[in-house]
Formats: C-alpha cells, sequence, structure tokens
C-alpha cells in the first residue's frame, strides 16, 4: 500500500512541477510583452520574441499533455 501512495505522490510531484514550468514560460512571454510597450523602438523585436515564446510554449504543452495522455494516468505505459 505504501508504495502504492509513494507512487501516486510522486505524480503529483511531476505535474506541480510541469505546471511551474509553464508558469515560467509564460511568464517570459508576459515579460516580452511588456517590454515592447516600454520601448517603443524596438517594439517589432520584443514582440516577436513575445510571440516566439508563446507558440513555442503552447507547442511544448501541448506535447506533454498528448505524452501524459498516451501513458495513461498513472504513467505506467511509459517506457
Amino acid at each position: 500500500m505504501e508504495n502504492k501512495m509513494t507512487h501516486s505522490a510522486s505524480i503529483i510531484n511531476v505535474r506541480l512541477a510541469w505546471k511551474i514550468v509553464w508558469v515560467v514560460v509564460y511568464g517570459i512571454t508576459a515579460f516580452y510583452t511588456y517590454l515592447s510597450f516600454t520601448d517603443m523602438a524596438h517594439m517589432m523585436k520584443w514582440m516577436m520574441y513575445a510571440m516566439a515564446w508563446m507558440a513555442g510554449g503552447m507547442l511544448a504543452e501541448a506535447i506533454v499533455g498528448l505524452v501524459y495522455h498516451c501513458c495513461g494516468k498513472d504513467g505506467n505505459g511509459c517506457h
């Protein structure tokens, strides 16, 4: 019983870690977006950085979500 509970806690920690990663990625996106409004001379450069971070972050989040979905809820099918 203890092993199953430890495994569940491990899955929760992994999911929490991924949530923290996405918060950081979207935080960087917000940072670049904010810079684009404060530095008008380089607005396009900062907006391109923001769009690249947003697109990359969304793609990475979708891929990780798909992998977790394909592996099953508890990750037993992952190799």
